[in-house]
């Protein structure tokens, strides 16, 4: 399983009841609901692509953190 910010899961899945096609697993204190797809459906869909970060440094260089906010700017520059 991957997930958009490059993480993946396997090992963690190999306990998990999918015969459903939904699965709970849980990481440390996170919970995540996992739903398996039909071949050719896009799992990304309402997911927020991350996007480099339009804040600038203050010797006027691009910021180079990446971030999925919709003001377009990373915690720093926000």
């Amino acid at each position: 399983m991957y997930f958009p910010n490059g993480g993946m899961l396997d090992d963690e899945l190999n306990n998990a009841d999918i015969s459903d096609g939904k699965a709970t697993v849980r990481l440390g204190t996170k919970t995540y609901d996992v739903k398996v797809k039909s071949k050719g459906e896009d799992c990304l869909d309402n997911v927020v692509k991350a996007t480099q970060c339009k804040g600038r440094t203050k010797k006027g260089k691009r910021c180079k953190n990446e971030t999925g906010d919709a003001s377009g700017k990373c915690h720093w520059h926000r």
